[in-house]
């Protein structure tokens, strides 16, 4: 069944991605159509690694293709691959590859699914916030993600976004009602001083701006780090 659908796709694909094509060639079909691995438990985790590469490169087609052939083994599409601990739904967000994390938020089985974390604690909000993907935040938002999560140093994705400089994030998530209280790293800074300290002066105007006028400060830069 796995292999007839990614036959189909890769017709459907011929005049459309050649990325792609290679793709299902390389991983999934052998130069004579036929499958090279069979939809079975005992490989779901290579499976699970190719979802994650496709969904990071934006082959929609491909995450199809493979969202079923798991599907049919009953393994959920957020499963975590590697000593990372990483999901499709990690590196889909990361990436910015919006359909990809589309097509992966509709075949969640747990609602929990979203907020599902790696080995350093970081959901895909996390990933998407440090990157500037905005267009990914704001999906994932709607789609119930923890929007003041905190990874194993106590980063929320304000905290990274803010780090990062990444004003239009920022802007997003402080729209949302993300909290401005929550410190984070080594050096237990808040959004608004770690954003300060890294010189990002439009980040840290908006965070400043968006906080009651009685707690409003401004703060100065120092000498310390906020180690990623």
């Amino acid at each position: 069944m796995l292999a007839k659908a990614a036959a189909a796709t890769k017709k459907q694909m011929a005049e459309q991605n050649a990325g792609e094509i290679e793709f299902i060639h390389h991983h999934i079909l052998n130069d004579n159509g036929a499958k090279q691995w069979a939809p079975t438990p005992s490989r779901t985790t290579y499976v699970s690694s190719l979802l994650s590469l496709a969904a990071a490169h934006g082959y929609t087609n491909v995450v199809r293709v493979l969202i079923d052939g798991l599907k049919a083994c009953g393994v959920s599409v957020s499963q975590r691959i590697g000593s990372i601990k990483t999901t499709a739904l990690h590196t889909a967000a990361g990436a910015g590859q919006h359909e990809s994390l589309k097509l992966l938020l509709q075949h969640h089985a747990a609602a929990d699914d979203v907020d599902r974390r790696d080995a350093s604690g970081r959901t895909a909000l996390h990933l998407a916030a440090i990157n500037g993907q905005t267009t990914i935040v704001e999906a994932l938002l709607g789609a119930k993600a923890d929007i003041n999560a905190q990874d194993n140093k106590n980063k929320t994705p304000l905290f990274l976004a803010a780090w990062a400089g990444q004003v239009g994030v920022v802007q997003l998530l402080l729209k949302k009602g993300a909290a401005q209280d929550v410190k984070g790293g080594s050096s237990t800074l808040t959004p608004l001083e770690v954003a300060t300290e890294r010189g990002h002066t439009i980040v840290a105007q908006a965070l400043e701006q968006a906080q009651p006028p009685e707690t409003q400060t401004n703060v100065m830069p120092t000498d310390r780090e906020a180690r990623k």
